[in-house]
């Protein structure tokens, strides 16, 4: 337990944290909100059904729990040690003491991604997303995302996503054309930070070019530092409106940065809306967003069949989010494993499928027929989620299926897992697209052979989860450009792999993961300190 100094000191501390101006204001508020949030947290800690749960047995922090835990560890290794102790579903300590669920159980995970809509993000968040993304897709619940999912569905089928091919391959060759050059004369091969340029690739698939806003964005998905004090400001600020327009650094950092991604997503629209209803017509602008405006400005849809202005800026952060962050550090990942000595079989039993084909630019189909190139496209969705967990809560009080009977501390046996209205449920993808008992022995290896036998037993009993990949979800709320995202692996992998070798720059290089929204990767260093990169040693490849 904290000593009364200790907590004196943090309170002292965290006030710092509040500009001079205001410090009476927010002192004000943070009593208001402390007793409201009081008065929620013990109700939900000491009369929660899941009290009877297994879980830690310690406490964790004294006002974050064990979420601290969470933000300190790589890769959701936390999650995997709990499993392991605990079982497939467990009980944790929230902020402010709240009792809430972790679980990957497969029954469990099912039905709430089959009920997505009695299942939705919990209020902090969803205030939170819109606040950074504004109302897309991502941060829409109920009847608006029902709406939104409906109007857009159309522009992520197979059709569009077959128009949209020659894009990806226009931005792969670019890259490879950008590396090419940058390894002239360079017998050895040459050092690349191969983040920066992925993202750029991505960025352009979009149809969103711009260093500007991908700094911008980098800044709004950035995670708060590990100490407890600024995870403790940034809890707080989710869950208190009035705290998030308080002047101060990290505000005004989050501030900017919605700035400028609003002002050049507005003019992204005004452009792409003047190139669609101009004379080039459909074949101008075959980039993500220019397909989606197009769809959006069809003569005869009724106001209801279309998105507002505002909307449409909402999907263009949350694509920008969902369709470029996450591919191109998927990307990212997947080389830096591929350039590993463990892997170099399965880079160069990829590198021999991929140059068997005659063209540099294969139909989908094509593309699609390419076994290997599927199967290893899969792994690394598998083995490297850089979405690693989602949180939702329950819209009403529920009971959820499990698929083997649980435990509790009482010694008795239950079916089902009773949760309150408003209880926290994490669960975590990486530790479900890890897990031994549904994987094998080898679950945290990269091995795309396990596609290729199709023998899985649990990918029968619960094909929403995992008859592709846990990555994307299921549901009503799956991933609506899961195809597009595949395809344009599938493309850039196709290229580089073609045309580069990738080894390890530096085999004693320490490589984390950035715990934010987006697992990217980070070197570490000896003193200490960290920087958002990925440096390999690439190769030009030649057959003779």
């Amino acid at each position: 337990m904290p000593t009364a100094s200790r907590v004196l000191n943090d309170a002292i501390s965290l006030g710092a944290m509040v500009p001079n101006p205001w410090k009476v204001v927010a002192t004000g508020i943070a009593t208001y909100a402390g007793y409201r949030l009081l008065k929620r947290y013990i109700f939900y800690t000491y009369f929660s059904s899941l009290r009877v749960l297994p879980g830690p047995k310690t406490p964790g922090h004294y006002l974050l729990g064990h979420i601290k835990d969470v933000f300190d560890s790589s890769w959701g290794r936390r999650f995997d040690e709990w499993l392991d102790e605990f079982g497939s579903s467990f009980t944790y300590t929230g902020f402010l003491w709240q009792r809430g669920l972790i679980t990957s159980d497969p029954r469990a995970v099912s039905y709430m991604i089959n009920h997505a809509y009695d299942f939705p993000k919990p209020w902090a968040v969803r205030e939170d997303f819109i606040g950074t993304f504004g109302m897309g897709i991502l941060s829409s619940e109920g009847d608006v995302h029902k709406r939104q999912r409906k109007i857009m569905n159309p522009c992520f089928g197979p059709a569009q996503v077959r128009d949209l091919m020659s894009t990806f391959y226009e931005k792969a060759l670019k890259l490879r054309e950008i590396w090419t050059t940058n390894l002239e004369g360079e017998t050895e091969g040459k050092v690349v930070d191969i983040l920066p340029w992925l993202t750029r690739t991505t960025l352009d698939v979009i149809g969103a070019a711009g260093g500007e806003l991908a700094q911008a964005y980098t800044a709004l998905l950035e995670a708060p530092k590990g100490d407890a004090l600024t995870l403790i400001w940034a809890v707080l600020q989710q869950r208190v409106q009035l705290l998030r327009n308080l002047p101060g650094q990290l505000n005004q950092n989050k501030s900017n940065s919605k700035a400028t991604t609003d002002r050049i997503g507005r003019k992204l629209i005004e452009d792409k809306q003047r190139i669609a209803l101009g004379d080039k017509g459909a074949a101008a602008g075959r980039d993500i967003l220019s397909v989606l405006l197009r769809a959006n400005m069809q003569e005869g849809l009724k106001d209801s069949e279309k998105l507002s202005d505002d909307e449409v800026l909402g999907q263009i952060a949350t694509m920008l989010l969902a369709g470029h962050e996450t591919t191109s550090s998927t990307i990212t990942w997947l080389l830096y494993d591929l350039a590993k000595p463990e892997y170099v079989s399965v880079q160069e039993k990829l590198r021999a499928e991929v140059n068997a084909v005659s063209s540099d630019q294969p139909s989908m189909e094509e593309l699609n027929n390419l076994q290997y190139l599927d199967a290893v496209t899969r792994e690394v969705l598998r083995k490297n989620p850089v979405v690693t967990a989602t949180v939702r809560t329950a819209a009403h009080d529920s009971a959820l299926p499990v698929s083997k009977p649980i435990v509790g501390k009482d010694g008795i046996e239950r079916n089902e897992i009773h949760v309150q209205k408003d209880s926290i449920i994490i669960i975590p993808i990486v530790s479900i697209n890890r897990d031994k008992a549904i994987w094998g022995e080898d679950a945290d290896k990269l091995k795309p052979e396990r596609w290729l036998e199709k023998n899985n037993s649990y990918a029968a009993e619960y094909p929403t989860v995992f008859s592709g990949i846990m990555t994307f979800l299921g549901g009503p709320r799956a991933c609506i450009g899961y195809r597009l995202a595949i395809m344009e692996i599938k493309v850039i992998l196709f290229t580089l792999l073609r045309n580069f070798e990738f080894e390890l720059s530096d085999p004693n290089l320490i490589i984390e993961t950035i715990q934010g929204m987006i697992a990217r990767p980070i070197v570490k260093r000896e003193d200490g300190s960290t920087e958002s990169m990925l440096p390999l040693l690439i190769k030009r490849f030649r057959s003779d």
